[in-house]
């Protein structure tokens, strides 16, 4: 693409069209002299056919608001129907899941909160293009577990006096899903 100088009504984001006219990897460069920014995209790799197997970019592991620890831990801290918009929209991701801290705080979100992100996640769902998943982070005495849901329902699970992993495991054995040990205990 030509070079290009926002302006406030970008609001810090804008798309550019690119073509690829021979197979191979590709990357953009953004370059503001002024301010001595410099960043690389994801790499894009060109075929000649199509290759049958592809390279998706997501993100598995986002806190928003709806997070205790990044309500007072983090800087910025984005809407949870914001987070699907930026991963969407800025970063091009092709998946993601909103994995929302529970257990941690007695700040944490409630069963009617966990309705409303269960519907903000289905709604941001466009199979084929941006895929989401509901997920969140349990935490227990040994660490956290995030938690991942195939399907666009899911129950709250309460685990309040689990200090275990087993704990988790043994109540997630009535449901499809799959758990993924975010950090464990120190």
């Amino acid at each position: 693409p030509e070079p290009y100088e926002f302006t406030g009504k970008d609001k810090s984001s804008h798309t550019f069209q690119a073509s690829f006219m021979k197979p191979g990897f590709y990357w953009i460069e953004a370059i503001d002299e002024e301010n001595g920014f410099h960043a690389l995209s994801n790499p894009v790799q060109i075929f000649d056919e199509d290759p049958g197997k592809r390279l998706y970019w997501g993100d598995l592991h986002i806190h928003t608001e709806m997070s205790s620890d990044a309500r007072s831990d983090a800087h910025t801290t984005s809407t949870y129907e914001g987070s699907y918009l930026i991963g969407r929209y800025r970063y091009a991701l092709d998946f993601q899941a909103n994995t929302e801290h529970h257990g941690l705080s007695d700040m944490d979100y409630n069963a009617a909160h966990w309705e409303e992100m269960k519907a903000i996640t289905n709604r941001a769902n466009d199979p084929g293009k941006f895929v989401t998943l509901v997920a969140n982070e349990i935490s227990h005495g040994l660490g956290d577990q995030n938690v991942y849901f195939p399907s666009d329902d899911a129950p709250f699970l309460l685990t309040e006096g689990k200090n275990h992993p087993y704990d988790l495991w043994e109540i997630l054995e009535d449901y499809e899903c799959f758990a993924v040990p975010h950090h464990v205990a120190q």
